[in-house]
């Protein structure tokens, strides 16, 4: 079980984590997300919530919280567009990777994973960083051999969202 925790900088920034007290709530997430050198003290944290096995099944246990990090990742992802960031780019992709890693949140990437991930937009920022490279091509492999059908049939995301 992930315990509670809280992570400070100096303009006091904090997350708390655990199931007692909720996942990052949607809005304060996207709130804290806003601002450059937050967003990667916050998508560090995401990753490694989602690198314990607890965090990723609490994070892909409900559409809301699985589409409100793939909503914060997608907009990190397009304010690099144009300031890159190798580092971030690198915590982001470790994010979506992970998730593909669950296999209801593997069918939900096929429709909101960033166009810019898939079509080349950061293959000069990424020329220099083989590890990332590798991990946004099996990101891409995943998400594209995704049974969707399958993860629908085993309780994939388009039933909580009334669909």
């Amino acid at each position: 079980m992930l315990e509670a925790k809280a992570v400070r900088v100096p303009d006091v920034l904090s997350f708390e984590v655990g199931h007692s007290k909720g996942f990052i709530g949607p809005m304060r997430l996207k709130v804290y997300y806003r601002c450059y050198r937050r967003g990667q003290v916050a998508t560090f944290i995401v990753q490694k919530i989602l690198l314990d096995n607890v965090g990723l099944r609490y994070i892909c246990a409900t559409a809301e919280r699985f589409f409100a990090v793939g909503s914060v990742l997608g907009n990190m992802v397009a304010s690099l567009a144009d300031q890159p960031s190798t580092r971030l780019l690198k915590h982001i992709i470790r994010c979506y990777l992970r998730l593909s890693d669950n296999q209801r949140a593997c069918g939900g990437l096929r429709g909101c994973l960033p166009e810019m991930l898939k079509d080349g937009t950061f293959n000069n920022c990424l020329r220099d960083d083989p590890a990332t490279r590798r991990w946004l091509t099996q990101l891409l492999h995943n998400v594209s051999n995704t049974n969707l059908g399958a993860s629908l049939q085993q309780g994939g995301f388009d039933h909580l969202m009334g669909n």
